[in-house]
This record gives C-alpha cells, sequence and structure tokens, in this order.
C-alpha cells in the first residue's frame, strides 16, 4: 500500500497543482471584483457567485471530453500502443473544433436566459449575464480544446506539462483581470464584464502556446501526433461514446443552479454573496480531489490495459486514502476559523458571518465527498461511465435538492442558509456510498474500451 500511496502521489502532485492554478482564475476573479470601490463590490461578487453554477455547470458538459481522450490514451498506453493514443488527441481536437462552433452559439445565448430564472436583482442579473458573455461566449471553444489536451497528457501520464499549463493560464488571467477589471495599462475598466474577458483572453493565448509545445519533435515522434492519415470516425466515436455519459453527468449537475436559486429566493443577494465564497473555497478541496481521482483513473486505465486489475484496486485504494487524508487537513482552518477566513474574501461583515458556519459545515462534508470523487475517477478510468453518470443525476436531483429545500423549511428563521448547505452534505454523503458500492462491485474490472 505504501508503494501505491507514494506513485498515486506522484502522479497526482503535478494534476493537484496545474488544476489549483486552473481554479484559481475562478477564485482570483472572486477576489479582484470584490475590491471594487463601493456597493458595486457586493453586486459584482453575487454576480459571480450566480454566474458562477451557470459556468460551473457548462464547464462539467464540455470538459466531458477529457474523460473520454483520458480513458482511450490511457488504456492505449497500458497496452503498449503510443502511436494510437496519438491518434486519440489528433481525432479529439477535430471533434472539439467540429463541437465548438454550435457551443459557442448556445453559450452566447444561454446567460440571458437562464440568469433571470433565479436572480431577481436586476444589478446582479445584468453584471452575472456581461461575466458570461466574456467568459463562455467568447472563451467556450479555448476551454473545449484545453480540455482535450488535458486528456491526453492524463492519459499519457505528462501531467508536468498540465502544470506549467495552469500556471500560465493563471498568470495571464491574473494580468488581463488587472487590465480589464480596473483599467490599467490602456484598457478599458469594465469591472466584472473585464473579468470573464480576461479569462477568456488568457484561455485563447495558452490554447496557442500548449499547441506549440506539442509540435515540438518528441511530442511528434513518440505519439505521431497530427498526422492526417489517423483520421478516422472509429475513434472519434469512441471519444464521444466515453465522453457523452460525462456530459449528461455535468448537466446533472445543474441542480446546482436550483441549489443557488432556493437560496436567493430565501436569503437574497447576502446569501448569494456568502454563498458563492462558500462555494470557491470548497472547490479547492473539490478541484484537489478531482486531480487525485484522475491520477487513480490514468492508473486504473494503465493497468487494466496491462491486464493486471489488481493493481488498480490497489491504485483507488491509496488515492482513497490520500484524498480523505488531504482534505481533512485543508478543513482544518474552516473548523476552527471559519469567519475570519470568509471575511478575507467578503468586505461586507454581515455576509461573512453568515458564509462563516456554513464553510464549517461544508468542509466537514468535503471528507465524504473526497471518497466519492476519487472511486468515481477510477470508475471512470476503467470504462464504468454510465454507472457514475446515471448515479449524478439520481443523487443531485432525488436527493441533494429535496434536502436542500426540506432543511431551508425547517431551519430557524435567520439559518436558512446553513439549512441549504446542509443539504449539499447530505449530496455528498450519498455520493459517497453510491461509488464505493459500485466499485466493491467489481465489474469494472472487464470493462472493454
Amino acid at each position: 500500500m505504501l508503494k501505491r500511496l507514494k506513485e498515486v502521489s506522484c502522479l497526482a502532485a503535478p494534476i493537484v497543482a496545474g488544476n489549483l492554478a486552473h481554479n484559481l482564475v475562478s477564485l482570483v476573479d472572486t477576489w479582484m471584483v470584490g475590491r471594487l470601490p463601493g456597493a458595486i463590490a457586493l453586486d459584482s461578487v453575487a454576480a459571480l457567485g450566480a454566474a458562477s453554477s451557470v459556468f460551473l455547470v457548462v464547464f462539467l458538459v464540455f470538459s466531458a471530453i477529457t474523460t473520454g481522450v483520458q480513458v482511450l490514451v490511457a488504456r492505449r498506453v497500458g497496452e503498449g500502443r503510443k502511436e494510437e493514443a496519438g491518434a486519440v488527441l489528433t481525432n479529439a481536437l477535430v471533434l472539439g473544433l467540429v463541437v465548438s462552433i454550435p457551443a459557442t452559439v448556445v453559450a452566447f445565448l444561454l446567460p440571458g436566459f437562464v440568469i433571470p430564472l433565479f436572480v431577481d436583482d436586476a444589478v446582479t442579473r445584468d453584471l452575472a449575464i456581461g461575466f458570461l458573455d466574456g467568459r463562455l461566449g467568447a472563451g467556450l471553444a479555448a476551454l473545449l480544446l484545453l480540455f482535450v489536451i488535458k486528456g491526453f497528457l492524463w492519459g499519457t501520464a505528462h501531467v508536468r506539462l498540465d502544470l506549467i499549463t495552469g500556471l500560465v493560464l493563471n498568470g495571464l488571467n491574473l494580468l488581463l483581470n488587472w487590465m480589464f477589471i480596473f483599467g490599467n495599462l490602456g484598457a478599458p475598466a469594465l469591472g466584472v464584464r473585464g473579468a470573464g474577458i480576461a479569462s477568456a483572453l488568457a484561455a485563447w493565448l495558452t490554447l496557442l502556446w500548449l499547441l506549440m509545445m506539442l509540435m515540438r519533435g518528441h511530442w511528434r515522434k513518440t505519439y505521431a501526433l497530427f498526422r492526417a492519415r489517423d483520421l478516422g470516425r472509429d475513434i472519434m466515436k469512441r471519444v464521444a461514446k466515453l465522453s457523452w455519459p460525462r456530459a449528461l453527468q455535468g448537466l446533472a449537475f445543474s441542480h446546482s443552479m436550483m441549489f443557488f436559486a432556493i437560496i436567493g429566493a430565501n436569503t437574497g443577494k447576502l446569501g448569494l454573496a456568502a454563498s458563492n465564497v462558500v462555494w470557491r473555497l470548497a472547490g479547492l478541496t473539490v478541484v484537489i480531489n478531482m486531480s487525485i481521482g484522475a491520477a487513480a483513473a490514468t492508473m486504473v486505465g494503465q493497468a487494466l490495459g496491462r491486464g493486471d486489475p489488481e493493481y488498480a484496486r490497489q491504485s483507488a485504494r491509496a488515492a482513497g486514502l490520500l484524498g480523505s487524508s488531504v482534505t481533512f487537513v485543508l478543513a482544518l482552518p474552516a473548523w476552527f476559523a471559519s469567519e475570519a477566513t470568509t471575511a478575507f474574501f467578503l468586505d461586507n461583515a454581515e455576509a461573512a458571518a453568515l458564509a462563516g458556519p456554513c464553510l464549517a459545515l461544508t468542509m466537514a462534508f468535503q471528507i465524504p465527498d473526497a471518497v466519492g470523487i476519487i472511486y468515481s475517477r477510477a470508475l471512470t478510468g476503467a470504462g464504468d461511465v454510465r454507472y457514475v453518470a446515471f448515479t449524478e443525476i439520481i443523487v443531485a436531483w432525488m436527493i441533494c435538492l429535496p434536502a436542500t429545500w426540506f432543511f431551508v423549511r425547517t431551519f430557524t428563521p435567520g439559518s436558512e442558509l446553513l439549512g441549504a448547505w446542509s443539504g449539499w452534505a447530505v449530496y455528498c454523503t450519498a455520493w459517497m456510498f453510491a461509488m464505493l458500492l459500485r466499485w466493491r462491485h467489481g465489474a469494472w474490472r472487464s470493462i472493454r474500451v
């Protein structure tokens, strides 16, 4: 077990760092718009809270292609067929370009339709739509292609380049945010809308840089990248077959928008602003555990490609132990200094006071969530993508939302926000049990991709 734990840690560490860098894009957006002058700061943070749930659903749906690419590439590398792994990337990039055309059209239209459904305040609504117009409308195509390349890097275990990519993206976003939010270096001061534009520009520039890296001789020689003769419907169909359940799972996560709608209806602008900070901070542990899960998925996929399911089982167990331990350590500040932690991101004392208890509760239940996330990724790495997707639908819509509504209604006046996040805690626990039971069943051992 110690050997597997070390292997998982070595593979997961660069993925964790890279994904944290990617996640910091959203956290930096929140922190920087929170420093805008006057009342616009609270409106802007509340707008990001509303926009974040929409962006997260879109992110999860279109990042599904990462799963399809990673699963196929890891299995082919395990089988010793590296040129076929490279062909997966080539075909997936073409597939991503095709999908990005209608996706961009939808991304321009979606915010104006969805945001008014759960944001009543006109100022918050307009700011959220402005942010998403830039973040999604202008940047979704670049994100989609970055997801494709990420799946290839994870599947081949070349995770250091993914780490560097995350650092490049975050550095560019920080600079461009400073320019377009506050109007520096001759750029217009666009506030929260500028944060969306900055993130989109950062994604495009990072994509161009990453493609230049992959054009180097080592990559093209080892994996035979970008050969026109490798293009074919069969590989694209395989990528799509493994990706669509993950996209459906991401769509099921649209329950997060309903979750925020319940919060907005019962706690107003203060509750949305407070929940945005809780969402961002808890999201850090989610990103870490998704990263550890990605390492587990690669190890499981490559092990099954070699015909070694026992190695796959040990890898998943070690990853689960690592993730729950790291989450426990990260949760400690939230338990003992929750209000001080949230106050760092919220200048409004009332909003910070609301967010503190919710953060403490949410971080406690991030531990079972960690186990659920990691084992879901291990199942995905084995190709058991449909079970994971349909279970997400059941847990999100049939357990999380009813529990959230129930607790909001039964908690004492003034504690409705804590009631809402109690519903999220139920969701995390149910997700963990569903993934553990499936893994113990063992059907994943015989799945072919």
